[in-house]
Parts: structure tokens; sequence; C-alpha cells
């Protein structure tokens, strides 16, 4: 499907993905639906009936350079939401 994944973060209440096309032919949209088709049907009994909105909220990012901020601020989600900590060298620098 010509898609790269460049970084993700499942939440108990929504999913961040930030993905690109690596060619023209590239379907984003086919990606999605393929992918919330397949966490549905591999939870499908942990999940309610209806657990995935229809729609997807996008943004299109016109340059590389833009990429970062939007990686950082997926990855740093859950910290956010005060979910997890992070720690470097054994420091905690946010609570767990």
């Amino acid at each position: 499907m010509d898609i790269l994944v460049h970084a993700f973060c499942v939440m108990p209440d929504h999913l961040h993905v930030l993905v690109e096309g690596k060619s023209a032919t590239s379907d984003v949209v086919k990606f999605v639906a393929q992918w919330k088709q397949s966490a549905g049907y591999l939870f499908r009994n942990e999940l309610p009936r209806r657990f995935w909105q229809r729609r997807f909220y996008d943004h299109i990012l016109r340059h590389a350079k833009d990429s970062d901020p939007i990686a950082w601020y997926i990855w740093m989600n859950p910290v956010r939401k005060g979910m997890v900590g992070i720690s470097f060298g054994g420091r905690s620098l946010c609570r767990p």
C-alpha cells in the first residue's frame, strides 16, 4: 500500500497516527479503513460493537519539517494525560 507509519499512539478513547504516502498511488484513506477493520476484528470480543467512528480527522502536512512536532505531540500524549511518566537515567520527570 506504500504507506510509512512514522508515529502512533493508541489511547483509551482515540488514536493518533502520523503516516506518509510513499508514492502518488498511496491511499491513506484505504490504509486507515483496513487498519480499523483489522483492529476491530482482532479485538472483537473486547470492544463494544461499534468502537470506531465512521470517519476520521486528517491534517495534511506540506513540509517534512512539520512532521517532527506532530510526532512528539503523538508520543507525548499519554504523558500529557497523566497516564505514564518519562524518565531519563533512572530519574522520573513526570508522574506515572
